[in-house]
């Protein structure tokens, strides 16, 4: 169904003053980054390495995967939101 091929997402938090380098792309929200790959094993890789050399944790540290539902919407080009709008057929 293409979800081995969609974006495997990574979030987590870091302690203290702590700043994630550039390199990473990564979004922020709320305390937490945000990290969109297709490659999430090498990702995490360089990721758990740097923190390991700058002695922080990940805190919270989550890695998701698509549902085959939000990899079908994706596929169809339907929002999430629209979902609970669309009519059906009696």
């Amino acid at each position: 169904g293409g979800r081995h091929r969609a974006s495997t997402t990574i979030t987590f938090g870091l302690t203290g003053d702590a700043e994630l380098p550039d390199r990473f792309g990564a979004e922020r929200d709320n305390g937490h980054y945000r990290l969109r790959t297709e490659e999430p094993t090498r990702l995490l890789h360089e990721l758990t390495d740097w923190a390991l050399s700058a002695r922080l944790e990940l805190d919270g540290l989550e890695v998701t995967r698509p549902s085959l539902e939000d990899v079908y919407l994706q596929l169809t080009g339907e929002d999430a939101a629209d979902e609970g709008t669309q009519e059906t057929a009696p």
